[in-house]
Order: structure tokens, then C-alpha cells, then sequence
């Protein structure tokens, strides 16, 4: 997680810049596309205590906005930052995002049943 300097007052303060998230459950179906300024993990966790399906984060970036993410992925949104696991999603998340080890096997298993 990357920070910026903001200037408060005569002090500088630190923020924390934004991780864009993908989240999938490792049965695959829809990709939540969030943006948290703390660690992925406790998003995860949060997100978890209200799934019965297990979920685990297919990638992260700070390159893109979520707000351009949406933008981007507009055709395949279910509702609100749930969007549906189309081929060209989860290809774009395969070549832009940095990817967690266990996320590729999860990206060639979701691919194999979406179909833009």
C-alpha cells in the first residue's frame, strides 16, 4: 500500500492511497471491483462474514481508479461493484493487476465457463 504526503497545516500528514480490489468466491460467479485504504485482507475478511461462499482476492492494483474500473466495466455490472465474470474481465485482471499465487488457477477455472 503505497502513501501520500498531504500537507496539514505547517505538518505534513500521511494518507494512504487507495488498492483497487477484485474479489471473486472460489466457486467463481461475480467480481467485486472495490477500492479499500487499508490492507486487502481485512476488506476481505469483512466482506467474508457476510458470504457463505468462501472469497478470496484474484488481484489488486493502484494503477486505475475503481471509479474507472466501473467506468470500464459498465456492460457486465450486476449492481452497484458487483460485475459479471466476462472473458474480457478476467483477462484484464490477469494482465493489469498484480495477482495473488493462488489467483491464476482461479482466473483459468472462472474463464473456462464465461463467455463475453
Amino acid at each position: 500500500m503505497a502513501l501520500r504526503v498531504l500537507k496539514k497545516g505547517n505538518r505534513p500528514a500521511l494518507e494512504a492511497k487507495p488498492t483497487v480490489y477484485f474479489i471473486q468466491a472460489v466457486s467463481g460467479g461475480p467480481v467485486k471491483i472495490g477500492k479499500t485504504t487499508k490492507e486487502v485482507a481485512k476488506r476481505l475478511g469483512s466482506l467474508q462474514t457476510g458470504n457463505v461462499s468462501k472469497l478470496i482476492v484474484i488481484g489488486t492494483t493502484d494503477k486505475y481508479t475503481e471509479e474507472y474500473l466501473h467506468e470500464r466495466f459498465r456492460t457486465w455490472r450486476i449492481a452497484g461493484e458487483w460485475f459479471r465474470p466476462s472473458l474480457t474481465l478476467l483477462r484484464w485482471i490477469q494482465a493489469c493487476a498484480a495477482l495473488p499465487s493462488d489467483a491464476h488457477k482461479q482466473l483459468a477455472k472462472a474463464s473456462i465457463w464465461n463467455e463475453d
